[in-house]
């Protein structure tokens, strides 16, 4: 017979991961939408396995609770990376409107523009070089409007149009990058949860939780990078 005190430790336990769940669900009902449709995909099927091992959890494997609770957290860092990729992509997509730049074959990417770009890596990366390309076109152009510019103020104001148009061929450059290592992050989040259902029965609790930690570690890092990005507002010309 378990103690008062194991008895009330097991029901905070519960508790907690209740909120957990809970909590999870409200940011899925909230986000899960605005998904591309092989993300919500992926993410059904990371919440399939996270159901799986919960069900372990409860049939008395309670030095699993922590790969649930771990799991349980990247799934939610999941919905939210989805988000930002898309938000990401459709800021990339006006980039690619406002330079003229044909969007990636349907043939390979079916779907609106903004979705393309990130189901198609290897189009996307034409898009990018292409809006680079026409950033640098125009920068040149002025350069040589500038060498016969007599006027100092409006040789001024032409200098001052090519940095402005140079940041913003660096910034379309890094939005690029930053839908690539999302997508990529959330396929690795995808392998990494199908690997640990295929040895969770025969790995200890440490040895996945040395597995989901290294992925709780790289989606954090990701995740601090993007609050690092220049917020769209102040990237308008």
């Amino acid at each position: 017979m378990r103690s008062p005190a194991a008895w009330l430790s097991n029901l905070a336990t519960r508790r907690q991961d209740r909120r957990a769940a809970e909590h999870r669900e409200q940011t899925k009902a909230l986000h899960l939408t605005s998904l591309t449709p092989e993300a919500r995909s992926r993410f059904g099927r990371l919440e399939m396995l996270l159901a799986s091992i919960v069900k372990k959890v409860e049939n008395g494997q309670v030095s699993y609770r922590e790969v649930v609770r771990k799991l349980d957290y990247l799934l939610e860092q999941f919905l939210l990376l989805g988000v930002k990729q898309v938000e990401f992509a459709e800021y990339l997509d006006s980039l690619r409107k406002d330079r003229g730049v044909l969007p990636p074959s349907t043939q390979k990417s079916p779907g609106v523009p903004s979705a393309r770009l990130i189901a198609d890596e290897q189009g996307a990366r034409q898009v990018i070089a292409a809006i680079c390309g026409s950033y640098r076109q125009e920068i040149l152009s002025l350069e040589e409007e500038g060498k016969t510019e007599a006027n100092p103020h409006n040789r001024a104001l032409l200098e001052k149009r090519r940095e402005l148009l140079h940041r913003r061929r660096e910034y379309a450059s890094q939005i690029g990058d930053i839908v690539f290592n999302i997508g990529h992050q959330l396929k690795l989040m995808d392998d990494t949860f199908g690997l640990i259902n295929d040895e969770i029965r025969a790995r200890s609790p440490e040895q996945v939780l040395n597995e989901i930690d290294e992925l709780v570690s790289q989606t954090d890092r990701l995740t601090e990078r993007l609050q690092e990005v220049e917020p769209f507002e102040s990237a308008q010309p």
